[in-house]
Formats: structure tokens, C-alpha cells, sequence
């Protein structure tokens, strides 16, 4: 059988029951729009709204796949798998993004930095106690962490530039090629998490995209900001874990976490404002994410399923 046709026919074997791809896409899409749309009425509330829109979407259906507030689902550092953090990150890069445009300057630093800190230590801690010497796990950890910064504070110092909705294309882009490699990569459940993640973050987008066009004008780059946190925890989070407990390889999972790299220069191009400027910025931007499809394309076509 031609390689085309077994990577196609094993998408469609992975394929999730129909109850598992309603409350995984249109559910947590619903519930998103709800949320940014009755909060983001006021643009005071935009980053709350985004903040909101994207977490509650990730978390609904986490909760509903996996269970969250049950009993014996408080995570310990005995744990064994790190899985058991990701809501909890998530809920923590909420609380960030929801404040992402009302704090000050000292804490719109130290808010990203301890949430970051907390995202490639908690998700790796666990298996990185059991492998290696110390020289690999603190090279691995601050390779991550470092990554973590860059992008992160990359791609919101773009933010002065161009639009929200733009950004938060970039950002959507981003997260839906996480979400595919680590499904390539032998996760169904990783990626179902990450799915409904990028639906919910699609519906802040649109928001976004239909107010702008309302207004264009009056950028709402607080949108953006607010996705921002909670998007890029739990993508983040859900790349390295895919990397720790499927068969995802390290230097995709990077890739698919770094298009703060490029964000910045894409930014300046995007000032043209022409169709060809933004395709450019778009293409510029989202380069190290392709790359990382490419890649597990390339290399997972026949991955064994890990859960």
C-alpha cells in the first residue's frame, strides 16, 4: 500500500466517536464565541473576554474527556504522568491573560515568566526525576524555558503592530499545527486536547475579525493578548508532553512552539497593510510551524497509537 494511503487510512481509523468530535470541536467553538462575545461588548474587557473564550473552551472538554475537579485528580509531584496538570496550567494561564492588559510593568513580566517556569518544570519534572543525569534534564528544561520566553514575549511585543486578528491568526496557525503533529505522533487524546483548545481560540479569532472589520480603525489588540496566556500554556504543555509519553520528536515539538522566532519581522512586513504584505507575514510567521507539519508528516506516517 502506497505511503499516502496508509497515512490516510490510519487518520481515519484514529478518528474520535461522533460524541467525542461534538464536545471537541463545536462545543467548546459555542462556548468560546459566547464568552468573548458577552464579555468583549466593553473593549475594557477584551483580554478578560479572550481569556475566558479560550480556557473555557479547553477546559470544557478536558473535564469532559479526561475528569478534572474529581476525587484524587489533585496533582502531586510523586505523580507518575504529567497529564494530570494541563487543566490546571490551563486555569493558570487564564488568570494571566485575563489580566494581561490591565497589569502593570512589573507583573506583566513576572506573570509570563512564572508561568512559563511552571509549564516546562510540572509537565517534565515527573519523568525527568526518573531519566538522564543532571547535566540533560537542567540543558533540557532551560532549552524549553528559554523557548517558552522567546516566543511568548515575541509574539506579544508584535502585538504593537498590525492587528488582533492577525496576531491571533498567527497564534491559531500555531496551535492547530501542534494539535496535528502530536496527533501524527501516536495521541489521539493529546490532540483531541489541543483540538478543542484551537476551536475555541477560532472563535476568539472571528470575534476579533468581525469587530475589526466593524472598526477598522480601533485594533482590538487586547483580544490577542488575552488568548495569548492560556493558548500557548496549553500548547506548549500538550507539545512537551506529547514529546515525554508519545513518540513525538523533540526537535518538531520546538519547531511547532517557535514562531515567536519570526513574529517580530512578520510584523514589520505586515505594515504594507496589502494582500501581499499580510500573505508574506502570515507565511513568515507561521515558517517554523510548517516546518514542524512537514517533518511529522514525513516521519509518523506509520506511529504507533499511544492513547
Amino acid at each position: 500500500m502506497p505511503p499516502q494511503l496508509c497515512l490516510q487510512t490510519s487518520l481515519l481509523k484514529g478518528l474520535p466517536p461522533t460524541a467525542e468530535l461534538l464536545h471537541g470541536g463545536p462545543l467548546p467553538f459555542f462556548l468560546g464565541l459566547m464568552a468573548v462575545a458577552l464579555i468583549a461588548r466593553r473593549r475594557a474587557l477584551d483580554g478578560l473576554g479572550a481569556a475566558l473564550g479560550v480556557g473555557i473552551g479547553y477546559l470544557y472538554f478536558h473535564t469532559y474527556l479526561d475528569g478534572w475537579l474529581l476525587p484524587g485528580s489533585v496533582p502531586s509531584f510523586a505523580a507518575i504522568r504529567a497529564d494530570q496538570w494541563l487543566s490546571w496550567l490551563v486555569l493558570a494561564g487564564l488568570g494571566a491573560g485575563a489580566v494581561a492588559g490591565t497589569s502593570g510593568r512589573f507583573f506583566s513580566t513576572a506573570i509570563p515568566l512564572a508561568l512559563g517556569a511552571a509549564v516546562v518544570f510540572l509537565i517534565q519534572h515527573p519523568i525527568l526525576k526518573t531519566t538522564g543525569d543532571f547535566g540533560e534534564r537542567a540543558i533540557l528544561l532551560g532549552a524549553t524555558f528559554g523557548l517558552w520566553l522567546v516566543t511568548f514575549f515575541g509574539l506579544r511585543a508584535a502585538a504593537s503592530r498590525g492587528n488582533g486578528s492577525w496576531h491571533l491568526l498567527i497564534l491559531l496557525i500555531a496551535c492547530s499545527v501542534g494539535s496535528l503533529v502530536i496527533g501524527l505522533s501516536g495521541s489521539r487524546k493529546l490532540a483531541q486536547f489541543a483540538g478543542a483548545g484551537c476551536a475555541a481560540l477560532t472563535a476568539v479569532v472571528l470575534f476579533a475579525w468581525l469587530a475589526e472589520r466593524k472598526s477598522p480603525s480601533t485594533p482590538r489588540l487586547d483580544l490577542f493578548k488575552g488568548a495569548l496566556a492560556p493558548a500557548w500554556t496549553w500548547n506548549t504543555a500538550l507539545l512537551l508532553t506529547g514529546y515525554h509519553y508519545a513518540y513525538l520528536d523533540l526537535d518538531i515539538a520546538l519547531l511547532a512552539i517557535a514562531p515567536g522566532l519570526f513574529v517580530l519581522p512578520a510584523a514589520w512586513i505586515f505594515r504594507g497593510r496589502g494582500t501581499g504584505s499580510i500573505l508574506l507575514a502570515t507565511g513568515l510567521a507561521s515558517a517554523p510551524a510548517i516546518v514542524a507539519l512537514v517533518l511529522a508528516f514525513t516521519r509518523f506516517s506509520n506511529a504507533p497509537s499511544y492513547g
